[in-house]
């Protein structure tokens, strides 16, 4: 049976494997600590029995009103059914204590692992960009899901009708 918590210093060890050989996973440590500090409810870890680190997650919450977002900074996981388990954390977490109106993952538009475990789950494209990463031009995928947001959508919709009229 696994279990997701919080992530604590002494987890950092253990992912570090899971980071080592990933192109994505570029962010020194501290970046780590920092997000951990700030957003420990989005900064998630999923254990195994006998301490084994399966997978982790790490999302911010950026922006106001109806820009209220969680962006999802950093994710690897050991399982597909892992990795459903932390967003789903991560998503009850946004909805209910932050009330936030989305999430929000920026991924490589070549990441087809991530790409399909996002779509599967609800995520829809917004936009695709390109950006330089290493030197190198890269096509990047937003992909966005739609919360509920503690009333914010009711405040968007006000806010279209009052516009229209």
């Amino acid at each position: 049976m696994t279990t997701i918590r919080e992530i604590c210093c002494n987890d950092l060890l253990g992912m570090t494997n899971m980071m080592m050989g990933q192109e994505s996973m570029s962010r020194p440590l501290s970046d780590y600590m920092s997000t951990m500090s700030e957003y420990p409810e989005y900064s998630l870890v999923a254990v195994a029995p006998g301490n084994q680190i399966e997978g982790y997650i790490t999302a911010i919450n950026v922006g106001e009103g109806l820009e209220k977002h969680c962006e999802i900074k950093e994710m690897h996981y050991l399982r597909g059914d892992m990795a459903e388990m932390l967003l789903k954390t991560v998503e009850e977490t946004a909805d209910n204590m932050h009330n936030v109106y989305y999430l929000e993952v920026d991924l490589q538009s070549d990441n087809e692992k991530y790409l399909t475990l996002f779509k599967k789950i609800g995520y829809t494209c917004s936009k695709e960009y390109y950006d330089v990463i290493h030197g190198e031009l890269v096509n990047k995928t937003v992909l966005k899901k739609y919360l509920s947001g503690g009333g914010l959508h009711l405040l968007a919709e006000t806010a279209a009708t009052s516009t229209a009229i």
